[in-house]
């Protein structure tokens, strides 16, 4: 905050020292502002003897920026260079008024270049009057040129000085050449009041919200106030000559207008309305009294009794300070130096001055005025920064401390939010596991009920056989070949359970053993197809087979497990197939996966039961009887055939009346391999 504090100052006084100076400048004048217009800030110098433009663009000079204040006596030649710029659509006579009093050698040319008199100047003003002929009291010296459709204006001036003169260039139209008049000098006077006013606003402002702009605009505007009172603002007597004294009224109206803003920015600076209502009421009479006073100084055409005034109620601002450094009050000592500096310089010296009491020839009472005054302002601004400062260190050590805080609470935050995330984990290990556990009971439970499923699959067949053999034992049995073909049959369906369970195992442990081949599916779907649809005709079933597969359609797959499916899901249908019924058979392509339906008409199964089927050892209600026969091992080594080859098969309810088993294999078609393979598919035939 203190660099950009610096850095700020630092450009407000560079603002104020280039505007002190009249660097030149290029703007656009618009034809409105004809009136009067400062053309200062447009002129630059050099010195030379040329005694024309052209002798002196052929030293090629270097022209410097115009400062006033920075002409010492001479009698060398001065080349003034005035340029700016005006709208082309502007061509009426133009005037530019200076001030060269006694000037011995005058020579005023103007630039009309154009593309055929590239270097063409018009003498615009010649005065040959001797030093000793021209007066005084007309210091004033006109050049009239005209623009002619010219964009940019430049002009050339000579010119001889004997004494220190400040130089004032100011462009007017010509009606406005006429008008020296009260509207020029009330809009002087308007202009730096509003600096003066918005300045001291500003610095009241600055109590409120001590923020490095509002200083900055304070230094500025109020010194901006200050060079135009003491360079163009009371310089009225070139343009009112009406009234010889406006030179000697203005200075002290202006003054007083500072001296009462002054007065003001006093009283609210140490709150007096709230600390102090003597000074508080004694500031108000003050700044009444000294504005009737000065009111009326412009009336009776006097100064005495304003300046009178002043000097007596001098003592009241140092008071004021003097009271405010018992009181402790801030930037006090500041306050008291600048009051000391304005009351003596100011309001004693230049009052003496100004009655004729105390006189010098050779000191300018306005230098006191003038000097008063800037160290007053230099002064406020000391303890106003001075306050600003020790308030800006408060607000820094307030944010450090907030920034802190926030620091802390973001840590703690961060903290939580930390907290937070591992109970979070915690909880999502603790789920983990939780699930884990659950999956590992559920297989348990599986698992042990699946032995329990197998042990009554295992009983129920012993239990049989260990019945016929003790009636055989016993002689009970009369038909002994009827026996042996019962007990055959029954070691069969365990040979066939036991040898399921060992299928399902290698299934689990993904140890089944494909054999691939190269195989034109749609021909062996037809060959299975007869064989099948004998087997239906024996159970009084209609057996239909619907191929839409391509010709000469390859496909990759391991014939002989695709084979145990079929069979396994056409002998279900089959089996479970109320007669007369249908069974029908589907093949087709889709999306590049060959699909193989098989459905019957009824009995059906209940829509919640199509996914339990594919369970090991899970029978239909309807089906568990022992006509039927089966353990309920078959779909479930169907699924598990399918899922080895990537292949699924799933069950949904048949337009039929009965169940829809859907196969469902990534294809690999080849055709290429069709006329080589068809020795293999021969031999296929009869898987």
């Amino acid at each position: 905050m203190s660099l950009q504090f610096a850095r700020n100052l630092l450009t407000v006084f560079i603002a104020i020292f280039l505007i002190h100076k009249n660097v030149n400048a290029q703007n656009i004048i618009d034809e409105k502002l004809l009136d009067g217009f400062v053309l200062a800030p447009y002129v630059s110098f050099v010195y030379s003897e040329a005694d024309s433009p052209k002798d002196l663009l052929q030293q090629k000079p270097k022209f410097k920026p115009l400062a006033a204040k920075n002409f010492t006596s001479t009698t060398k030649r001065v080349w003034y260079k005035i340029e700016f710029e005006i709208s082309k659509k502007y061509t009426q006579p133009l005037f530019i008024q200076t001030q060269f009093p006694n000037a011995p050698y005058l020579k005023a040319f103007h630039s009309t270049h154009s593309s055929s008199h590239p270097n063409k100047w018009n003498l615009v003003f010649d005065d040959e009057k001797t030093f000793n002929k021209r007066g005084y009291s007309h210091p004033l010296q006109t050049f009239k040129f005209t623009p002619k459709n010219s964009k940019k204006i430049i002009m050339l001036v000579a010119y001889e000085n004997m004494i220190n003169v400040p130089l004032n260039f100011k462009l007017y139209n010509e009606n406005n050449l006429q008008q020296a008049s009260v509207k020029h000098v009330i809009s002087n006077s308007i202009f730096i009041i509003l600096c003066l006013v918005i300045s001291l606003f500003s610095l009241i402002y600055i109590l409120l919200k001590p923020e490095i702009k509002v200083i900055a605009f304070t230094l500025f505007s109020t010194l901006i106030a200050l060079y135009l009172s003491e360079t163009s603002g009371f310089n009225y007597q070139y343009v009112w000559p009406e009234i010889p004294k406006i030179n000697t009224f203005m200075p002290p109206i202006l003054i007083n207008l500072l001296y009462v803003s002054y007065l003001y920015f006093t009283m609210h600076i140490f709150d007096l309305k709230r600390k102090s209502t003597f000074l508080y009421r004694a500031y108000y009479a003050l700044i009444v009294f000294t504005t009737i006073l000065f009111g009326t100084c412009l009336i009776t055409d006097s100064i005495q009794i304003a300046v009178s005034i002043a000097i007596l109620t001098a003592p009241l601002p140092l008071f004021t300070a003097i009271w405010a450094v018992k009181n402790k009050l801030w930037a006090s000592k500041f306050f008291l130096f600048g009051c000391i500096c304005n009351v003596l310089l100011n309001n004693i010296i230049a009052g003496l001055f100004a009655l004729n009491i105390f006189y010098s020839p050779n000191i300018n009472v306005l230098f006191f005025t003038k000097i008063g005054f800037i160290v007053e302002i230099f002064a406020f601004t000391a303890a106003l920064l001075s306050y600003a400062w020790s308030v800006q260190q408060k607000l820094l050590n307030i944010e450090r401390i907030n920034i802190e805080n926030e620091k802390s609470l973001h840590l703690i935050e961060v903290e939580n939010r930390e907290l937070v995330a591992q109970k979070a984990l915690e909880q999502q290990k603790q789920a983990h596991l939780q699930h884990n556990a659950d999956l590992m009971q559920e297989m348990l439970d599986s698992k042990n009920k699946f032995l329990v499923d197998v042990s009554h699959e295992l009983r129920t067949p012993l239990t049989i056989l260990k019945l016929q053999v003790e009636l055989l034992q016993n002689g009970l049995e009369e038909d002994l070949k009827s026996s042996y073909q019962k007990l055959a049959l029954k070691v069969f369906d365990m040979e066939t359970f036991i040898s399921n369970l060992y299928q399902l195992g290698q299934l689990d442990i993904n140890a089944v053993n494909l054999s691939y081949s190269h195989i034109d599916i749609a021909m062996v779907l037809n060959l299975w197809s007869k064989e099948f649809s004998d087997s239906a005709k024996e159970r009084n079933l209609v057996w239909s087979f619907e191929n839409y597969l391509p010709e000469q359609l390859v496909l990759s797959l391991d014939i002989s497990k695709l084979k145990s499916v079929l069979d396994h899901l056409v002998n279900n249908a089959l089996r479970y197939t109320h007669s007369p019924g249908q069974i029908k058979l589907t093949a087709k392509i889709d999306n590049k996966n060959l699909i193989i339906a098989l459905e019957d008409s009824s009995p059906g199964i209940n829509g919640s039961e199509y996914d339990l089927i594919f369970e090991r050892l899970y029978r239909v209600e309807t089906s568990r009887n022992r006509k039927t026969g089966g353990a309920g091992l078959g779909l479930a080594i169907c699924k598990g055939l399918m899922a080895a080859q990537k292949g699924e098969i799933s069950a949904v309810s048949s337009d039929l009346g009965g169940v829809k088993m859907v196969i469902t294999l990534t294809s690999h078609i080849n055709q290429t391999l069709k006329n080589d393979l068809l020795d293999t598919n021969n031999s296929l035939l009869h898987i």
